[in-house]
């Protein structure tokens, strides 16, 4: 560890136990990963976790930025996926591949937006099933899970809008 300009400059090091760091007050990045190797995986966690999360981050004075930001300005055209999340088992009919919760009043907010700026000739949103199973058909359920119940509540609310040649918001 290099003590006098604050950085530690590791190459192909192996540590066997917990490693703590603490970039201090700082304004610069706390981590810095380098990673040359065109083919090979830059960053991998192999984890014998049963009980506990693999990775936690905790972004509790967080104010206007992100949480997690991953950026991709590759101009290559080829087949790609910025996230890709796989549960792999076909006996690990449990899991939730992706779980949101918003604990927040999101108000005129919304709780989740998939948005392109590119002029798209394709599907914005694609739920798809390769099953060959003929009697499991995809299903888009609408649940409303709450324990103030009443008769004729509303459960579900599907809205069109766009803007008009003046821009105003129509539906």
């Amino acid at each position: 560890c290099i003590r006098d300009s604050g950085t530690a400059n590791l190459d192909a090091v192996d540590i066997d136990g917990a490693v703590a760091i603490d970039p201090g007050a700082s304004s610069g990045v706390g981590l810095t990963l380098t990673h040359t190797d065109t083919d090979a995986i830059a960053y991998a966690i192999a984890a014998s976790n049963q009980d506990a999360d693999v990775m936690t981050i905790t972004a509790d004075a967080l104010t206007t930025g992100d949480g997690l930001n991953i950026t991709s300005n590759s101009s290559n055209s080829n087949s790609r996926k910025l996230l890709g999340i796989t549960n792999s088992h076909a006996s690990a009919g449990g899991t939730v591949l992706l779980h949101l919760t918003n604990a927040a009043n999101a108000g005129a907010s919304n709780v989740a937006i998939i948005e392109s700026s590119a002029a798209e000739t394709g599907a914005m949103l694609e739920m798809k099933n390769t099953n060959t199973a003929t009697d499991k058909p995809i299903t888009l359920n609408f649940t409303r899970d709450s324990t103030t119940v009443a008769d004729d509540m509303n459960l579900g609310k599907i809205a069109f809008e766009g803007k008009d040649s003046a821009g105003n918001t129509t539906d």
